[in-house]
């Protein structure tokens, strides 16, 4: 179905430009602004903000609402999360001190940098995990994101400290798996190389000071979603668009994994500095050339999962975009032969892409304010950067007005949208012994899960922002229990009005204790283990490390997790 096509009066109401440079010419912006428009309007996008950069000049627009409910358009300053495109901004920080101290490089193992005290879950993983590794997402360990729903009330110092309590989920370096974990102590790691000023401190002082990225900011820690300058994030709940909750934007310690905010005009910025070299638009150094390139090149190969979810390949589509292996917070590329580099990001609301052809010198950033709980976000972001790069190599769009809301489904041969949940509902709530669920279940570095009563024999659960009432599952018996999400995260786990639930599987040593002694929290691949609180080799006594096994929220999250294609990328991104 043709996409409708508004009036320019429409366009210049919600297309905001920024003064522009010679990237497009007049009938190719034109083009532009029709086709992401359009788009933004069929895929249900509340505001999306956009930055193209060729050489030395820069483009950069706003479409639709940064604030719905006060009726205040996107600007190109307005700020977006920007979700894991933190993690580059992360590594070039790492860059910079390998540079410039000669005291470390990409290889040198994390416990040199922290010092002896400092530990993983085994002597072969404290002894030899490296910057390398943290960075290329190879150390094997745990990747469950649970816990970063959850969230935290852990300092930077104390997460490097419990990180020893992450189980091991693969071999050590034996292949690729998405963790946002890592790039959370990236962040301890990168104050401590920097000689104790924080990481906002050094990531003000470093980059956005020199590449005079002024709108840039710290979510939860130098600016809030409700700041005047900040689009405002939205989210799906019962097939309707509502505010998010701005409470949940706080991703404290996990800051360095996806907590930057930015806006059109700062990113064009960044942009520039990586297809100019490490150089600003004046001329001044600010990142070494050589990093760079060391930090956008391939170190790990990428899971077939991984590029089952992003790549797009010929004769089944009319081009092909592949990616091939992952670096130091980038991934590489290629799209229609060209070499790319790029990466996602989703945090909750907020859905962002970013892409650069060096040797073209051309440069893309498109971030959205939701709905974040659709796939329409993590697609139009992709789409917005297909059809402009295609403008700018003098590519006839493959994309137009005619298919673009079908992406991708015309070209799989599919006619549904319809995004995975669970068609089983549960609604019994009461529990035939509810007294022996209750109590709090603990993990070091996952905090803790409190089971309460809920009337006579009904029970409620709360884990961080997690919370919701319990139900009976009969099939796998009284032990199990399933959580409906409600509050500020219900909108992760709802698809339409039809929910997929938290699965807790309660456990208790055959024949002795009555209560329940132990509890694995999980949806779909992903879980985390708890023990009751004060229970024997419990967490609380100091005992044994918890297990866990991890994968994604794929099929929970399918949308938040896109990032970068996002959804095998975890909470802060998305494919």
């Amino acid at each position: 179905m043709r996409l409708h096509i508004y009036s320019l009066l429409l366009f210049l109401l919600c297309a905001l430009p920024l003064a522009q440079g010679d990237v497009f010419t007049a009938k190719q912006t034109d083009d532009l602004v029709t086709f992401v428009e359009s788009l933004r309007q069929c895929r249900g996008i509340v505001g999306l903000t956009v930055a193209v950069v060729k050489g030395n000049e820069t483009w950069t627009r706003g479409f639709g609402a940064a604030d719905l409910e006060n009726g205040r358009n996107v600007t190109t300053s307005d700020l977006f999360g920007i979700g894991s495109l933190t993690k580059a901004f992360s590594t070039a920080l790492i860059s910079l001190f390998i540079n410039e101290t000669g005291r470390f490089k990409w290889q040198t193992p994390v416990v040199d940098i922290l010092g002896k005290d400092f530990e993983f879950t085994n002597e072969q993983l404290t002894s030899q995990v490296t910057l390398k590794d943290l960075l290329t997402h190879r150390t094997g360990l745990d990747s469950t994101n649970i816990p970063l729903f959850a969230g935290s009330n852990m300092t930077r110092d104390q997460f490097a400290q419990n990180i020893r309590y992450l189980p091991v989920r693969n071999q050590f370096r034996d292949e690729f798996e998405y963790n946002n974990w890592m790039y959370g102590l990236v962040g301890h790691v990168t104050e401590v190389m920097g000689g104790g000023a924080t990481w906002e401190e050094l990531l003000e002082e470093h980059l956005l000071k020199p590449l005079n990225m002024s709108d840039t900011r710290v979510m939860g820690k130098t600016v809030t979603v409700q700041a005047s300058n900040f689009a405002k994030p939205y989210v799906l709940v019962d097939d309707e668009v509502v505010p998010s909750d701005p409470a949940i934007y706080s991703i404290d310690p996990q800051e360095a994994a996806g907590a930057i905010a930015s806006s059109a005009d700062d990113m064009a910025q960044w942009l520039l500095v990586h297809i100019n070299g490490g150089k600003t638009r004046d001329g001044r150094h600010v990142l070494n050339d050589t990093r760079l390139r060391e930090m956008s090149a391939a170190h790990v190969g990428l899971s077939a999962d991984f590029r089952a979810h992003s790549d797009l390949w010929k004769p089944q589509f009319p081009v092909t975009y592949a990616s091939d292996g992952y670096g130091y917070g980038w991934v590489t590329a290629s799209y229609r032969g060209y070499p790319m580099t790029w990466h996602s990001g989703g945090v909750f609301a907020y859905t962002s892409y970013l892409a650069f052809l060096p040797h073209l010198d051309l440069g893309f950033f498109v971030s959205t304010n939701g709905p974040g709980s659709s796939r329409n976000a993590s697609r139009i972001v992709r789409q917005v950067f297909f059809y402009a790069a295609d403008l700018l190599l003098e590519e006839e769009p493959w994309l137009n007005l005619d298919n673009a809301c079908q992406f991708p489904e015309l070209w799989l041969n599919k006619s549904s949208d319809a995004q995975p949940s669970n068609d089983t509902v549960y609604d019994d709530p009461d529990f035939l012994e509810p007294e022996t669920f209750t109590g709090r279940y603990e993990h070091p570095l996952f905090g803790s899960v409190d089971v309460v009563r809920n009337g006579s024999r009904g029970l409620y659960a709360q884990y961080g922002r997690l919370e919701g009432r319990l139900y009976r599952n009969e099939e796998e018996g009284e032990h199990v229990a399933m959580m409906e999400v409600e509050g500020s995260m219900e909108f992760v786990f709802r698809s339409g009005n039809k929910s997929s639930y938290l699965h807790l599987n309660f456990s208790r040593p055959t024949g002795q204790e009555r209560v329940y002694q132990g509890m694995i929290l999980s949806s779909g691949s992903t879980r985390a283990t708890f023990e009751r609180e004060g229970s024997a080799g419990g967490a609380s006594s100091g005992g044994h490390r918890v297990a866990a096994a991890a994968g994604g929220l794929r099929d929970v999250v399918a949308a938040v997790v896109l990032v970068v294609c996002l959804s095998s990328l975890g909470v802060f991104s998305a494919r």
